[in-house]
């Protein structure tokens, strides 16, 4: 039991209120049954409460938010195969005779810059005639399969006006008169003013430094060398790329005199260094002895 202080009756221990005088025993520190906080104190803890919630939804939403964008920025940055370059289609024909089209790896987020273009034109078959055209589909196929380092070789007009009128010289049947239709030049100067030679056969004589022979789909063979001319009791670091349209008697290591017709100048990419490759058909091609060899 519990006394009132201001009437003196006896109270039980849980009484908030004395049922005499209605004292209010809440405030009393000692001995009070439920204990009151001060409201200050439970706007403080509110606050306290309210305070972390907010710092959690800002956290949440925040991580959720640095979530959306990396993710997003990570699927941007991923690489897609892409196609870009031009195609030439004939506009008497209609056929595709020229494709620079390429596969490139690229960012997602770029993908939309790179298209594929048409452009009209006309093909070489026929602008210049069937041999023209013929030998323009060889180098086009040649260019794909990488024999020129990745280079992508087209016929200089000069070139195919050439082959043009002077069918049956690739190669020619007899290789002596044609090859006497060739000036003997000095290698390096047709590599140095290409365009002063194009459309007039050259003699060249080298070393080849590889060989292959290559058939087609219908069977015919067409030869493909790479050549280190010579000149004047010297060999020139001269790259020449030669095609040969059947096959060849000869072998890697031989040294060769070739009627040449220049057609295009390759430039591509070896250890590090640019170079050029003077890129030629050739009329006829005539091994060399050396040495009673």
């Amino acid at each position: 039991m519990k006394e009132c202080p201001d009437c003196g009756a006896s109270n039980q221990p849980t009484n908030l209120f004395c049922p005499l005088c209605g004292h209010s025993f809440i405030d009393e520190q000692n001995g009070q049954a439920f204990p009151r906080q001060k409201r200050s104190e439970k706007w403080s803890q509110r606050r306290v409460v309210a305070a972390v919630l907010l710092v959690v939804l800002i956290v949440g939403a925040s991580a959720g938010f640095v979530s959306y964008f990396v993710s997003r920025a990570i699927e941007n940055g991923k690489l897609v195969t892409v196609e870009a370059g031009t195609i030439w289609k004939c506009s008497r024909c209609g056929k595709i005779y020229k494709d620079r089209v390429f596969k490139l790896n690229v960012k997602k987020s770029e993908s939309g810059n790179y298209e594929v273009e048409t452009v009209d034109g006309l093909c070489y078959n026929c602008k210049y005639g069937a041999d023209a055209g013929k030998v323009q589909i060889l180098f086009e196929w040649l260019s794909h399969e990488d024999y020129f380092h990745g280079f992508m070789i087209d016929v200089e007009d000069a070139s195919a006006a050439y082959i043009a009128s002077h069918p049956g010289f690739f190669p020619a049947a007899d290789p002596r008169p044609v090859a006497g239709l060739a000036d003997e030049v000095a290698p390096q100067l047709v590599e140095r003013d290409f365009s002063s030679y194009t459309g007039k056969p050259v003699s060249v004589t080298g070393k080849v430094t590889s060989l292959e022979v290559i058939k087609g789909v219908d069977g015919s063979k067409t030869t493909f060398m790479e050549m280190l001319p010579r000149y004047g009791g010297k060999e020139y670091d001269v790259e020449y790329f030669v095609i040969y349209r059947g096959g060849l008697p000869v072998k890697s290591g031989d040294v060769v005199c070739f009627a040449l017709l220049p057609v295009d100048l390759a430039r591509y990419m070896s250890a590090g260094v640019r170079r050029n490759a003077v890129v030629t058909i050739a009329l006829s091609a005539e091994k060399v002895t050396v040495n009673g060899k």
